[in-house]
């Protein structure tokens, strides 16, 4: 009752935001989302990309997207609503549409100290959409109908029964791909 109480004396992104927690821990997420379909428009740019990554840290992946999405509508051609559509697309593994908007993040950015740290994450998505493969080919041979078929193979020779499969993922992880 305090929120919606709050929100009738201040009726601004953070107070609907608050209202909109209420309502998901109640148990009223229709209410919940026409909340924050309310708040959206009286956002600034940092506290909708801020609700975006909370969305992603959530698990809410599309729901982040939606967010990002809205902000570009909202304030567009600027890098910190490119950088969201990056984290948006990164969380949900489409790596070079996410180093594509990183790249325009880093073309409009004004200081040294983010574009830095954009050009790191470039990088760091570059690596990803290259091992991409890699990664596909690990989880095959993971898959118990891959090791079926393939049994007698692996037995005669076990080294690569070792190294293969998740093991081998993981090692490839461990190395940053």
């Amino acid at each position: 009752e305090w929120a919606k109480l709050a929100v009738t004396m201040d009726n601004q992104f953070q107070t609907l935001k608050v209202k909109a927690a209420a309502e998901y821990a109640w148990g009223e997420t229709e209410e919940a989302q026409a909340t924050m379909k309310e708040a959206m428009p009286l956002a600034n740019i940092f506290e909708l990309h801020s609700y975006g990554r909370q969305l992603i840290t959530e698990g809410k992946l599309d729901q982040a997207i939606d967010v990002f999405k809205a902000n570009a509508k909202l304030h567009p051609n600027t890098w910190p609503v490119n950088y969201g559509m990056a984290r948006g697309l990164s969380a949900k593994g489409d790596y070079s549409k996410a180093a594509e908007y990183l790249q325009k993040a880093q073309a409009n950015c004004p200081d040294d100290v983010n574009r830095e740290i954009i050009k790191k994450n470039i990088d760091k998505l570059q690596r990803r959409c290259s091992c991409r493969y890699w990664r596909a080919f690990c989880t095959l041979v993971s898959t118990p109908l891959f090791q079926r078929k393939f049994a007698g193979w692996l037995a005669m020779e076990p080294s690569f029964g070792r190294f293969w499969g998740q093991g081998a993922l993981q090692s490839h992880q461990q190395l940053g791909g």
